[in-house]
């Protein structure tokens, strides 16, 4: 590798931004006895990269005994570097094994990107974590317990959205465009080109209070042929997956927090859910050169049962905010397809073998379903579900509440 190479891999350059598990050793052992939690959270979590990190004389050996992962070199021990290479890089957790030495700047620009460092002891022989890594580590994990166990500590972090946690500046770009635009007269100010809808009525009147809502997710049963004869006022949707092939591309809202899916559309509502999401569009909008004004909406804030709803460590899918926001406008009929929860016989999505079909390690499919079967029960309208498997859980649940309590003493 040419030093000029090296350098950009140090720099994280050479990471394509993905969802990423970042193990960093300094010894064959090391490595090598955590090799059955690596193989297990390959296997659990399909859609997390994982990335191996040592001494420069073990990254052949790497490479080869982990073929499925990514045996890449550690960052310079500068923060700017170090935060950098973090960001690129996606890394939802930092497992130091075992002894190994992180340098101060690494383990500052873990605490400052909102990023979860974990020391793992990955046999009883072997040394434990230094102090500096202790002190620092949110959790301290062992292999003893199995790997399971240690797969399912390490899971909430996995989870967990760590750009809510970046330690930013107060008078940073993002914060300052982010309260600002909160403000009445600001918010005034800039609605040519950014509008926020402030809460449920307003939308449905935007809408033109819509009597039949069709909310398409994107598994498989979003191409069921049976929507060609589905009528419908307002056309929901998620991200843009969808868009090349040509079926169902005029949404009314578009469920998102992409900035290449905000940048990409016009003229349609965008439904956000986070902080980051606002701020990645009012950027985006109020300096772009050209293009009308984009209203969005937060569902966090006008729909209750996101917030209200017990979530753990995971947070809701664009698919389930847009079932929420579909019920919360309340109309007459509701037609829901594509919203598979990765279960779907065929895959991920219509057409696609290479996606494992798997939640992201932000959502949990078990929470996902709970939240959803809760909403769609207490829906007072038409209910049509042409996913398969959305339908038959519902039915199940609903068969279950049916159910007699048994007989005491039984």
């Amino acid at each position: 590798m040419t030093a000029f190479a090296l350098a950009k891999e140090r720099l994280g350059l050479k990471l394509r931004k993905k969802r990423s598990l970042w193990l960093v050793g300094e010894d064959r052992a090391s490595f090598e006895a955590a090799a059955p939690l690596i193989a297990a959270a390959a296997e659990r979590y399909e859609r997390m990269r994982i990335v191996l990190s040592g001494p420069p004389a073990l990254r052949v050996w790497l490479a080869e005994r982990f073929p499925d992962a990514v045996a890449h070199a550690a960052p310079y021990p500068f923060l700017a570097a170090a935060r950098r290479f973090l960001a690129h890089g996606s890394f939802r957790s930092i497992l130091a094994l075992d002894g190994v030495a992180l340098p101060p700047a690494l383990i500052k620009a873990v605490a400052l990107e909102g990023m979860a460092l974990l020391a793992l002891r990955t046999r009883a022989a072997a040394p434990p974590a230094r102090p500096e890594v202790a002190r620092a580590a949110e959790a301290q994990l062992s292999l003893a317990e199995g790997v399971d166990a240690a797969l399912d500590e390490i899971r909430p972090f996995l989870a967990r959205d760590h750009k809510k946690r970046r330690k930013k500046n107060g008078l940073s770009p993002s914060n300052v465009v982010l309260g600002w635009s909160r403000r009445p007269l600001v918010s005034r100010l800039i609605a040519w080109r950014v509008e926020r809808i402030a809460d449920i009525a307003d939308l449905a009147r935007r809408l033109g209070r819509p009597q039949t809502i069709l909310c398409l997710g994107n598994g498989p049963s979003s191409e069921d042929p049976r929507l060609d004869d589905v009528a419908y006022d307002a056309l929901f949707r998620v991200n843009q997956s969808w868009r090349a092939r040509g079926r169902f591309v005029d949404p009314a809202v578009l469920f998102t927090g992409n900035r290449q899916v905000m940048e990409d559309f016009e003229g349609v509502i965008f439904g956000l859910q986070t902080n980051h999401a606002e701020i990645r569009l009012a950027k985006g909008r109020i300096l772009a050169a050209k293009g009308g004004s984009t209203r969005f909406f937060r569902v966090d804030e006008i729909t209750d049962p996101i917030g209200a709803h017990s979530w753990g460590a995971f947070r809701p899918s664009n698919g389930a905010a847009m079932v929420a926001t579909a019920v919360a406008l309340k109309p007459k009929k509701l037609v829901i397809a594509g919203i598979d929860l990765f279960r779907h016989p065929e895959g991920a999505y219509p057409g696609d073998s290479a996606t494992p079909n798997a939640f992201v390690t932000a959502h949990d499919a078990d929470a996902e379903l709970g939240f959803l079967l809760s909403l769609l029960d207490g829906f007072d309208g038409e209910l049509l579900i042409l996913s398969n498997v959305l339908r038959e859980a519902l039915d199940h649940h609903r068969a279950t509440a049916r159910l007699p309590e048994p007989a005491a003493g039984r």
